[in-house]
């Protein structure tokens, strides 16, 4: 089951998000779960199943959102390579900078999806409030991270 743990999770993860994390939102924002555990799945596991795990992950979420169809799916596996990358490159062996990439990673995804959503919808957001929103994404999924990391731990370990 080793390979297919961060599968599960993931799976637990949208469902949680799809529903009863909508009842836990602060100003319409709530923590970003499946994003978060593709990030660990790229510092903990091996590519090619970290970047499986990553497409795996960006199908499920792209059958959640409101998007164009298939931008999860390709921004998850790219997030996924680029965590791989800078994990080779620096050490992100303890929390606090696993939460600082977490919330890096929640930054550019949010601004990729709202400047894709401009580009094709036309539907301009104020820059202060593509801001507010974004730093609140980050900063609930970064503060449900330590949660998540306690959860998985006999995954990863």
């Amino acid at each position: 089951m080793r390979k297919w743990d961060f599968f599960i999770f993931i799976l637990l993860a949208f469902f949680c998000e799809a529903t009863f994390l909508n009842y836990f939102k602060i100003f319409n924002v709530a923590p970003q779960l499946v994003l978060s555990l593709v990030v660990l799945a790229s510092l903990f596991r091996q590519e090619r199943l970290a970047l499986g795990t990553a497409v795996f992950a960006g199908m499920l979420k792209d059958l959640l959102n409101i998007q164009a169809f298939g931008l999860n799916t390709i921004l998850f596996p790219l997030w996924s390579f680029a965590v791989i990358r800078l994990s080779k490159k620096i050490s992100l062996d303890n929390n606090f900078s696993r939460v600082a990439l977490v919330c890096i990673i929640v930054f550019l995804q949010d601004s990729v999806v709202n400047l894709i959503d401009f580009t094709l919808n036309k539907s301009a957001v104020s820059l202060g409030l593509f801001l507010r929103i974004t730093f609140l994404d980050c900063l609930y999924t970064s503060a449900v991270l330590p949660l998540l990391l306690r959860i998985i731990r006999p995954a990863i370990s």
